[in-house]
């Protein structure tokens, strides 16, 4: 047993400030079918109670630092010693020319190329990789090289672990990055995908600023013809721009006598943070959607409560 297994199981690790925290507090890592290979990937790998305690390193926000580039990932961790510890983890690439042949035969399918733009993992998307002997996910050891600056005799230890683990939360959030691991950036992904696949083609008429294209300027002639107007003037009015609204009355609170109807709280609270996903590395006790949930919902009930009594009070003015 190392120096530092000795001191976290009398004292356990030192506090983290500001490290970066799982976003599960109990059960299982990753919510989607792809963030949970990779945690199995990482549960072959025999870690024994490595594993257990790297668990432990996540949730209480011993990393202090992931920094995911193309074929490596380098963190700093803080154990029981003053300095935290660095580790990088190697992950042998995929030569761009097998990225390249990937592009011709799985990405330029349509349900494939549709749901990696839409940043989501194709369920048979390992079966395409496979037909050409390729692996998205390490498949072994032999894909992995790791070391840490800790005193532990075993390697990957605890702290490579923990990383193991916040890894996978954020291959939840972002499964580009399980392509940038293996070498392939999400802009050349997408770069494969559009000029192989071309899953959608959208066709624009160029027009130069304030010009209308012959088609148009034809049916709107006629138009005005019919009305007894001229094509000028319709076009001019297109053309007008709304009135600005003062800046000094911008937050100028005016009264809501105008509203009719029911006023209601919207059926899903932070609707567009929750289709967005998780904050990149979140370094907080909360976490990150059910807080802002709750701030919107706090906010919606105050602002009825104030629109409701606006409206009470501009009714007996009336």
């Amino acid at each position: 047993m190392s120096h530092d297994d000795i001191f976290n199981s009398r004292y356990g690790p030192r506090a983290a400030r500001g490290g970066i925290k799982s976003q599960t507090a109990r059960g299982k890592f990753g919510k989607n079918w792809w963030a949970q290979r990779w945690l199995r990937v990482l549960e072959s790998l025999d870690l024994g109670g490595r594993l257990a305690r790297g668990r432990v390193y996540a949730r209480r926000g011993q990393v202090l630092s992931i920094d995911i580039k193309a074929g490596a990932i380098e963190a700093r961790v803080q154990g029981s010693r003053f300095q935290p510890y660095d580790l990088k983890i190697e992950v042998t690439t995929i030569p761009l020319e097998k990225w390249i042949l990937l592009s011709e035969t799985a990405f330029n399918q349509a349900i494939v190329a549709a749901k990696l733009l839409a940043g989501e993992m194709p369920q048979d998307i390992e079966k395409l990789f496979a037909e050409h002997q390729l692996s998205l996910f390490p498949k072994s050891m032999d894909d992995l090289k790791t070391e840490c600056s800790c005193p532990d005799y075993s390697n990957p230890c605890k702290h490579i672990a923990s990383v193991y683990y916040l890894l996978g939360e954020e291959f939840d959030r972002d499964p580009f990055l399980i392509f940038l691991m293996r070498g392939l950036s999400k802009e050349q992904l997408i770069d494969l995908i559009t000029k192989t696949g071309e899953p959608i083609k959208i066709s624009r008429v160029k027009t130069r600023p304030g010009s209308v294209s012959k088609k148009s300027s034809s049916k709107l002639g006629a138009s005005s013809a019919k009305s007894g107007k001229s094509q000028s003037s319709t076009v001019s009015k297109v053309a007008e721009k709304p009135t600005p609204l003062p800046l000094e009355d911008f937050w100028t609170v005016q009264p809501c006598s105008h509203l009719v109807g029911s006023i209601s709280a919207p059926a899903v609270n932070a609707s567009l943070p929750n289709r967005l996903g998780n904050f990149p590395f979140w370094r907080s006790n909360y976490p990150f959607i059910p807080t802002l949930e709750q701030i919107y919902k706090t906010a919606s009930e105050s602002a009825i409560a104030d629109l409701a009594n606006e409206k009470f009070n501009a009714g007996d003015r009336s």
